[in-house]
C-alpha cells in the first residue's frame, strides 16, 4: 500500500495500536472483493476519486478496478468534481435523492463518506432499494456522529470547519461539504436501513488512524484511539462500514427478472443524457 502516513509516524501508531488501519482501506477492501466482472456497480457521490490514493497497494490503479463490473456509474451533484474524475467511465450529475435510474438496475450500490452529508437519508436508502436488484448489496461507509472528533466539528461553522480540516489534513477545502449526521448513528443506522425496507447483512463501528501533518495533533488522535479500543467505548469508534440488502424480492423485481433477457433495456440509456463532459 502507498503511505499516506510517514514511516516513523506509522511505527508510532502501530506501536501504541497495533494493527491500526485507516478505515479507508477497510471500505477499500470490501469494495474490491464485491466489484467482480458481471456486476453492474452504481457510486453515489462518486466525487473526484473513488478511493483514497494510499488505499491502493503497489501495481494497483482506480482504472484497473473500475474497469473489472461490466457496467460502472458515479452520480454527484457536483459537477466540478465529477469532470475531475478518471476513473468511473460513465458519470451522471444529479441529486443521489432522486436517482436518474429504472427499478432494479444495480447489484452493488455503494456510498463512501457520502450520507452524512445527505439532508434526507431516507430518500436516499428508499431511492437506493428501488434501483438495487432483488440480490444485490448497498454499502455505506460513513463517520459515527458519538466520535469524539465528529462531535467537535459539528459544533463549527462550515466556513471554519472547512479550512481548519483542510489545514489539519491532507484533504482540499473544496472536497470538506456541509455534514447533518442524520443517519449516523448506530440506532439511526437501523431504524431508517428498516423503514426503507432494507436488511440489515453488516454493520460494524470501525477504528481510523486519523493522520495529522501535526504531531500534537496526531499524538492526541492515536490517544484517542487506544482509548476507543477499550470495549466499553466500542460504540463511539470512528466510522461506521454497513451493507444492506432486500430483504425479499418485490413484485417490480420479480417481473423484471421474469421478463426476456433479450429485450432488456441497457442501465446506460437511463443516463447518457446527464453526463457530463470530462473537460
Amino acid at each position: 500500500m502507498i503511505q499516506f502516513v510517514p514511516v516513523d509516524a506509522l511505527e508510532l501508531a502501530n506501536s501504541v495500536c497495533p494493527g491500526i488501519v485507516h478505515s479507508q482501506v477497510r471500505y477499500k477492501d470490501l469494495l474490491t472483493r464485491l466489484l467482480q466482472p458481471g456486476v453492474r456497480w452504481l457510486d453515489l457521490g462518486c466525487g473526484h476519486e473513488v478511493f483514497r490514493p494510499w488505499t491502493l497497494l503497489r501495481g494497483e490503479s482506480e482504472n484497473s478496478l473500475t474497469q473489472i463490473p461490466a457496467l460502472s456509474v458515479g452520480v454527484d451533484s457536483d459537477v466540478p468534481a465529477l469532470r475531475r474524475n478518471r476513473s468511473i467511465p460513465n458519470r451522471v450529475a444529479g441529486s443521489i435523492c432522486a436517482l436518474p435510474f429504472a427499478d432494479c438496475s444495480f447489484d452493488v450500490i455503494t456510498a463512501n463518506m457520502v450520507l452524512e452529508h445527505a439532508s434526507q437519508p431516507a430518500a436516499v436508502l428508499s431511492e437506493a432499494r428501488r434501483i438495487l436488484r432483488p440480490t444485490g448489496v448497498f454499502v455505506f461507509h460513513t463517520p459515527n456522529k458519538y466520535f469524539p472528533a465528529s462531535m467537535l466539528a459539528d459544533l463549527l461553522p462550515g466556513g471554519i470547519k472547512a479550512r481548519l480540516v483542510a489545514r489539519l489534513t491532507t484533504r482540499a477545502e473544496r472536497d470538506v461539504y456541509p455534514t447533518f449526521y442524520r443517519i449516523n448513528t448506530e440506532s439511526a443506522i437501523s431504524r431508517q436501513s428498516k423503514a426503507a425496507g432494507f436488511r440489515i447483512k453488516y454493520s460494524q463501528t470501525v477504528e481510523t488512524l486519523t493522520y495529522s501533518p501535526h504531531r500534537s495533533l496526531f499524538l492526541l488522535a492515536l490517544t484517542v484511539a487506544w482509548l476507543l479500543r477499550r470495549k466499553c467505548l466500542g460504540r463511539l469508534q470512528a466510522d461506521f462500514l454497513v451493507m444492506l440488502c432486500k430483504p425479499d424480492i418485490g413484485c417490480a423485481c420479480q417481473r423484471l427478472e421474469r421478463g426476456s433477457r433479450a429485450n432488456r433495456t441497457d442501465t446506460s440509456s437511463t443516463y447518457r443524457p446527464s453526463v457530463p463532459s470530462a473537460a
